[in-house]
């Protein structure tokens, strides 16, 4: 994971994107970085669906305003904010894209 995301600094360099994703590690509780993957996974949450994969684990929830696409690697800004009152079979979080950075096809990308 480290390495895909040494990868992302490299690629923004170079596309003069940088800044944006530097400024953007200041995260706090409720703005975070998200490296999402280029492939959805099979997991189980109240039934079977597909999940993406952030930061290297399953992501069960949507993500406001993201529209993914398969086959890219992603790395976004998110506010995750918490829900009161959410029902109990659902998650107390809320995630809405607030910046695309990087976009980048995974074939672009080689072990």
């Amino acid at each position: 994971m480290a390495v895909i995301l040494i990868y992302f600094f490299w690629y923004t360099v170079n596309h003069q994107q940088a800044v944006d994703v530097t400024n953007a590690l200041d995260t706090t509780d409720n703005n975070l970085v998200f490296l999402v993957g280029p492939e959805l996974k099979t997991c189980v949450g109240e039934a079977p669906m597909s999940c993406m994969v952030v930061n290297g684990e399953l992501f069960y929830d949507e993500i406001e305003g993201f529209r993914y696409e398969e086959g890219n690697y992603y790395v976004i800004l998110v506010e995750k904010t918490t829900l009161e009152n959410a029902p109990q079979d659902a998650s107390i979080y809320q995630y809405k894209l607030e910046k695309e950075f990087v976009k980048v096809p995974a074939d672009q990308y080689k072990n």
